[in-house]
């Protein structure tokens, strides 16, 4: 089963030329320094040297390693928009999420990937869980994050209201090393602001919600912390 994230149904990714995800979002992060949009440095994307918590580690154990719910602030005002590489990003509420990562996936082709070089797929709450997350087989591609769950292990409505597929943009170089790292079965957190993009004749909504599905159900995540924990 899909995931309820269809931002480009019938529509294919083109993948072109292009230089591979890692190169892709250093590059970004570089572009964005030069921008002044926001400061390099490990500061603001935090990398331990020990091997972080993951599912491997937690393999079997009945606990859950992200339980809270992500935290989304009250609806911005209206600002300037943040300019990156010439696209707008109006930032909608703040974000800050703790998740363990169930899936992730580069991108090299599409005009998402001038902003957003990679997606995880985030769960929280039941889908923290390592018993249940064993369970469920999850895939991603096209933008895409799908899903297969066994009868009667953990219904649709756990999956949706605990889990979903978040668009990551890197809001310095940083927060891009860090994103560089980041692998399938890590707890991480992430702090920034939901966000809208709009470019030339062409634009990207993000989702508001946590439970809702169809077209536009993914977070636009403008991450300007991500500490894997």
């Amino acid at each position: 089963m899909a995931h309820p994230c269809r931002d480009r149904i019938g529509r294919e990714v083109n993948r072109g030329d292009r230089m591979p995800a890692t190169r892709r979002g250093i590059a970004l992060a570089l572009g964005l320094t030069a921008l002044g949009i926001a400061a390099m440095g490990a500061a603001s994307g935090i990398i331990r040297g020990r091997r972080p918590t993951s599912l491997e580690a937690m393999a079997g154990r009945d606990v859950f390693l992200a339980p809270d719910d992500p935290v989304q602030g009250l609806a911005l005002r209206e600002q300037e928009p943040i300019l990156i590489n010439g696209y707008e990003l109006r930032q909608i509420a703040s974000f800050d999420i703790k998740a363990v990562v169930l899936s992730r996936k580069d991108y090299s082709g599409g005009r998402e990937s001038d902003l957003s070089p990679t997606d995880l797929a985030l769960g929280w709450g039941m889908m923290s869980n390592p018993v249940l997350i064993d369970k469920v087989t999850i895939t991603q591609s096209g933008r895409w994050y799908r899903w297969q769950p066994p009868r009667a292990a953990v219904t649709t409505t756990d999956i949706i209201r605990n889990s979903s597929n978040m668009h990551i943009i890197p809001a310095d170089g940083g927060v891009a090393v860090a994103l560089g790292q980041v692998q399938r079965g890590d707890v991480i957190e992430i702090s920034g602001h939901l966000v809208d993009v709009r470019g030339a004749a062409w634009s990207w909504s993000s989702s508001r919600r946590r439970d809702d599905i169809g077209d536009g159900a993914c977070e636009i995540v403008l991450a300007r912390r991500l500490e894997i924990v």
